[in-house]
């Protein structure tokens, strides 16, 4: 049966596993590795056969460990731990297999880095902090606060994951605002700045708070996640967007600009789209609508 649940879940997170350094999968209620592949071989580690309460060094079970969470949640999660000097990010993620729950944990060495290995010893506090204001610095837009290409593009890899896993629908909307080069030779760089972080409040006030989430894609293109949703759910989301910036009165100092999006709908169904595949497909589907005459959705 290990061998069989390692195969499937190897072929299913494939694409992924470049992400990490590891993979491993665990059965969380007997606290036990079932097996593991890649750089970190953490049953090396284990005095006492391969039972997490020995690698952690716990003699009960962690309210805090991210497998069990994601196991009681029946939902992804992740974690920071700290091991000897050595420091983890663990993502672990909840599956069945025949009509048993199991995690698969994704983990990375932080430790590594000359940031992390400078932290004192005393890690519980300063990590916490200092991880948050880096994971801000490293995954947001520093102009428009919304998450940026870097973040996207890691996040939307673990969205198709979880859509493969759980069979679930995403859609990936490629946003652009339309003849963005003549507001910024009319009236400047700066004012074109606050076009965007206009644009952006516009976009979040459509969408479903801690569901949906909207990256800077580059310029002033802008890709929104829709998660658990279907094709025509998804489109009205992406004309409800369209019609609100079409609507919206920009401010230019004391001047009020009308802006227009065109947006390109992909839809991902089950995983059954690459990263790469989905962001090709919504690119097209962007080109198309500028083709078109721009202020429109294609999908």
């Amino acid at each position: 049966m290990a061998k069989e649940l390692i195969q499937e879940v190897r072929e299913r997170l494939s694409i992924f596993i470049d992400l990490y350094d590891s993979i491993r999968i665990v059965d969380p209620i007997k606290k036990e590795i079932i097996g593991e592949e890649g750089k970190i071989n953490t049953l090396e580690f284990f005095k006492n056969g391969n039972n997490c309460y020995d690698f952690w060094q716990r003699n009960s079970v962690c309210r805090n460990c991210a497998s069990f969470v994601a196991y009681k949640n029946k939902k992804s999660t992740f974690k920071i731990e700290r091991y000897n000097d050595e420091v983890y990010l663990i993502f672990a993620l909840p599956i069945e297999h025949d009509d048993r729950f199991y995690v698969v944990e994704l983990l990375k060495k932080m430790s590594t880095d000359d940031f992390f290995s400078d932290l004192s010893s005393n890690l519980a506090i300063p990590l916490d902090t200092t991880t948050t204001t880096l994971n801000h610095l490293v995954n947001v837009d520093e102009l428009t606060k919304v998450y940026n290409r870097r973040y996207f593009e890691k996040q939307l890899t673990k969205e198709l994951m979880y859509s493969s896993i759980y069979e679930t629908d995403l859609a990936v909307l490629l946003l652009d605002i339309d003849h963005f080069k003549q507001i910024n030779d009319v009236h400047g760089h700066l004012m074109g700045d606050e076009i965007l972080k206009q644009f952006v409040e516009v976009i979040k006030s459509v969408l479903r708070q801690d569901v949906d989430w909207i990256s800077r894609y580059g310029g002033e293109e802008f890709v929104v996640i829709l998660k658990h949703v279907d094709f025509n759910h998804a489109n009205e989301v992406a004309e409800r967007i369209r019609q609100s910036v079409e609507r919206y009165a920009f401010k230019i100092g004391d001047k009020i600009q009308q802006v227009t999006c065109s947006i390109g709908l992909s839809m991902c169904y089950a995983g059954n789209l690459t990263l790469k595949e989905i962001l090709q497909d919504a690119d097209e589907k962007l080109y198309e609508a500028k083709h078109r005459g721009r202020n429109r959705v294609v999908s």
